[in-house]
C-alpha cells in the first residue's frame, strides 16, 4: 500500500496525486531542476521513505529525458 492506495498506478491516477504534482510544478516555475527545460515535465520520488505522507522534499521536477536518464533508460 502507498499513500493509502492499493497500488501506485491507482495513486498516479489520483486526485491527490495530481494536486500534489501540481504544486510541485508550480514551486519549479515549471521548469526541469537538472536542464531548465519548460516542456514534458514529470515529478520524480527522489525516494518512498515516507509511505503514508509525501513530503515535497522527496520530489523533484524533472523533464522526461531528465527523469528517463534517472531511470537509465
Amino acid at each position: 500500500m502507498i499513500y493509502g492506495y492499493k497500488t501506485y498506478a491507482e495513486f498516479l491516477a489520483s486526485d491527490t496525486w495530481k494536486e500534489i504534482r501540481e504544486v510541485k510544478l508550480k514551486q519549479s516555475n515549471y521548469t526541469c531542476k537538472r536542464c531548465g527545460e519548460k516542456k514534458y515535465l514529470q515529478v520524480h520520488h527522489l525516494n518512498y521513505n515516507h509511505r503514508q505522507k509525501i513530503l515535497k522534499e522527496d520530489l523533484v521536477v524533472l523533464c522526461k529525458k531528465c527523469h528517463e536518464k534517472t531511470h537509465g533508460k
